[in-house]
């Protein structure tokens, strides 16, 4: 039995952070908070002034396969994404729901180079096959239920579907799971990555997007006699988050590697619009029932931080404002399109500090004028 808890973050850039601490320890600053050194985390506050609080929430919390207990937190910088998203939650007057899809690959540790020829639905097997129950086995008893997981169309790629929840359960499960995911890869001679286009010629990996808005029992998405089966509640929620669109792919889409998973021939958003069946569509409205009528947003990858993410999407979603700027009519082709977009934008410009624009920026240009092996083979004999 591990008595020790692990306390754990996202930064603004939506990477893991956490600090171990015995539990007597714990017992001490459960109430209170921890203190660490924001700028280096790589949290919004500048080197000068970079003293920052960790508060635990004592109601999110995991048992990790290593016996430690994983206590999800939040910190005292006011742009900390998951503190921006509890308050967010609760000044809205609704009951929301969201669930996501998650997609990542499994390659051989020896052996990064070893792919299998499987595809959408294929049988697994393997060491994969022994991983990826592990990974069930311990989520059922741990209390979150998955739905299904299944081979994906590219070579490596699988995908994890769990119970939609509220935002914040819902993001908390997603890092919860990516752990849990890197722990029983690792446990069975494999390793997972969350890269959202890590092959040439295969699909990427999305974190599609579903959200429902209900008010009692009575789902505000649903209308028998409107387009799609959506109301107009729905389809002024939808506008609002086609307005926003630019700023919104900066968040949902947040490197460099992100843009060369968009590609139309691979069954991801190549243009803005809504459609209950084209998955190239930015927008799709799955089948359902009237109580699971909901808008599957298919934009997002992988390496979305969680929590930003549904920010961005619930603010500019229920915004009654009308706070865009010129509708882009494509969706931007890179990060650097996308962060200036994001600059632009009115509602998401204020959810992050101006530090994540300047990296931001400075990551794109690092990465266009870097020399490349492709440049080298391609242009060396010119």
């Amino acid at each position: 039995m591990n008595d020790n808890f692990e306390i754990g973050f996202l930064n603004l850039y939506g990477e893991f952070k956490s600090i171990i601490l015995p539990k007597k320890r714990f017992m001490e600053i459960k109430q209170g908070a921890l203190r660490c050194d924001g700028s280096s985390v790589g949290c919004g506050v500048k080197t000068e002034n970079s003293d920052i609080e960790i508060y635990v929430d004592q109601n999110s919390t995991y048992r990790l396969p290593n016996g430690r207990t994983l206590v999800m937190a939040q910190t005292s910088d006011k742009f900390d994404a998951r503190k921006q998203l509890s308050k967010l939650i609760e000044n809205l007057n609704y009951k929301i729901f969201i669930g996501t899809e998650l997609e990542f690959f499994l390659f051989d540790e020896n052996d990064t180079s070893k792919l299998d020829s499987k595809k959408y639905f294929s049988h697994i097997e393997d060491k994969a096959e022994k991983c990826l129950m592990d990974i069930i086995i311990f989520c059922e008893n741990s209390g979150i239920e998955i739905e299904a997981v299944h081979h994906e169309c590219a070579k490596n790629q699988y995908e994890l579907d769990f119970r939609y929840d509220s935002p914040l359960k819902t993001a908390d499960n997603i890092i919860f799971l990516k752990y849990i995911i890197k722990y029983f890869a690792k446990q069975n001679g494999l390793v997972a990555s969350f890269m959202p286009k890590p092959l040439n010629g295969e699909s990427g990996s999305g974190m599609h997007t579903n959200i429902s808005v209900f008010e009692g029992d009575k789902n505000l998405f649903y209308d028998k006699n409107g387009k799609f089966g959506l109301s107009e509640f729905a389809n002024t929620f939808i506008q609002n988050v086609l307005n926003h669109i630019g700023g919104l792919t900066a968040l949902s889409c947040p490197n460099n590697n992100s843009y060369k998973r968009l590609n139309a021939k691979l069954e991801t958003p190549a243009k803005i619009a809504v459609s209950p069946c084209d998955r190239t569509a930015l927008i799709r409205i799955p089948k359902s029932k009237i109580q699971n009528t909901r808008i599957e947003f298919r934009l997002p990858d992988i390496s979305a931080n969680p929590y930003l993410l549904f920010v961005g999407i619930l603010k500019v979603g229920f915004d009654v404002q009308e706070n865009f700027s010129k509708i882009t009519k494509k969706l931007p082709k890179n990060l650097e399109k996308s962060i200036n977009l994001l600059k632009k934008d009115k509602i998401l410009s204020k959810i992050v500090p101006k530090t994540y624009f300047i990296k931001k920026l400075e990551e794109y240009e690092t990465y266009v004028n870097k020399v490349t092996n492709l440049d080298f083979n391609q242009y060396f004999d010119i």
